[in-house]
């Protein structure tokens, strides 16, 4: 396993992992970041479905995914940043 710290944007080793090398700063900045883009994402979704725009199941369904994968980085990154205060 490669131990070098790498970009703050990277995310592990071909899965969705927080750095264990990025700090407080880099964790609550991502965690903003992770969180706006499913904000953006929900916000797109609901105007599609207010419109009756969404006819495609599938895309909503995976829509809807991103979602929730995009909250959940968000809300590991805010953990781990959290983590790393208490240790300080």
């Amino acid at each position: 396993m490669n131990e070098e710290p790498r970009e703050h944007w990277m995310l592990g080793n071909g899965s969705f992992s927080v750095n264990p090398y990025a700090d407080v700063d880099d964790l609550l900045n991502d965690a903003a970041e992770w969180l706006s883009c499913a904000r953006a994402l929900m916000d797109l979704l609901k105007e599609a479905v207010a419109k009756n725009a969404c006819a495609d199941q599938r895309r909503t369904m995976f829509a809807l995914e991103a979602i929730s994968m995009l909250t959940l980085m968000g809300s590991e990154c805010a953990v781990h940043a959290h983590e790393r205060v208490g240790r300080s």
